[in-house]
């Protein structure tokens, strides 16, 4: 299974339907034909030498001088032709590969073996012969090589869902030992705020998308401060409990009304009622937000009371020093 299949939000980018045009062509052709037209004519001359060698044994001197020319020269245009053929066939293989890709522009080894009828050994060292010799573009494999991928988007995309499949293996793993704690009330609520974007996502309208991008900012901020510093806890669990799911029973509702073909004065006004509150939300999220720092700014305060105190002790501050020369003179 693809590893973007583990998050529906990274869509991969899709790539161009034109199938490029691979290196090597001319010199695939090149090696093929002088393998053969120059190897057929050598092989025959050296198995009709070898004849001559074995049935006279007069001549066996000089045949054997012979035959140790073209033995070589046989196997260098066999070798040829082979490379030749070699070529060709990943070439073939590799608009094979490129329509597997289609449209999404990733695809895995196995997806790609199949397609190619070739087995998965082969198919990845298909693969990273094309990498190396630019079949592709720029294209990635994942560090378990069973997925290949077109372009440095979808490589992104591969990146940061493998690092959200370990963010929710190390939260699970935190659930599995403290289900009561930060961990638990973080993951429930990164749940709403996936839901507050969805609901974003399938609402057109401008202003509404814009409260929302606002309601789903500062709520992700919120849970990324309090995972930080998981002290403060008890300061969200009213907004947990009550703030966040009602703010999300209001956005549904919103969407549940947009998505009704005729909308009469009861849902035009029950719109522009959501839209007003959630302005309200906003502004009592974002003051959430800055009372969870403000044990933090008191901290800071009393730091720089003392660092100035200190300073000024020590004549190092401009006051102080105008103070001493004042008394000095």
């Amino acid at each position: 299974r693809s590893p973007f299949a583990a998050s529906r939000a990274n869509k991969p980018v899709q790539s161009k339907a034109l199938i490029p045009s691979p290196p090597g062509g001319t010199s695939a052709a090149l090696q093929t034909v002088f393998g053969f037209v120059g190897g057929i004519p050598t092989a025959v001359l050296t198995i009709a030498s070898q004849v001559v060698v074995l049935a006279e044994s007069a001549a066996a001197i000089g045949g054997a001088a012979v035959l140790g020319v073209l033995y070589p020269v046989t196997a260098l245009f066999a070798l040829l032709a082979a490379n030749g053929l070699r070529i060709s066939g990943k070439r073939r293989r590799f608009r094979i590969y490129w329509k597997a890709l289609q449209p999404h522009g990733y695809g895995t080894i196995e997806q790609l073996s199949k397609a190619a009828g070739v087995s998965e050994k082969k198919t990845l060292k298909d693969l990273k012969y094309m990498m190396r010799h630019g079949f592709f573009g720029e294209a990635y494999l994942d560090e378990n090589q069973s997925t290949f991928m077109l372009g440095r988007e979808n490589y992104e995309r591969y990146l940061h869902t493998m690092e959200e499949l370990r963010r929710r293996k190390q939260e699970q793993e935190q659930l599995r030992q403290d289900p009561d704690g930060v961990t638990a009330v973080v993951v429930e609520g990164r749940e709403y705020v996936r839901q507050i974007r969805a609901a974003n996502d399938a609402l057109p309208g401008q202003i509404i998308s814009e409260k929302l991008d606002r309601l789903e900012l500062v709520t992700e901020k919120i849970f990324a401060h309090v995972e930080q510093h998981p002290e403060k806890l008890p300061e969200i669990r009213k907004f947990m409990n009550y703030y966040l799911p009602t703010t999300l029973k209001l956005v549904n509702a919103y969407r549940e009304f947009e998505m009704q073909p005729v909308q009469g004065e009861n849902i035009q006004s029950s719109k522009r009622e959501i839209e007003q509150t959630l302005d309200t939300i906003n502004v009592a999220f974002e003051n959430l937000l800055d009372n969870l720092f403000q044990t933090d700014a008191l901290d800071l305060s009393t730091d720089i009371s003392a660092l100035e105190t200190m300073l000024a002790q020590e004549g190092l501050t401009d006051s102080a020093f105008k103070r001493k020369q004042e008394k000095e003179s």
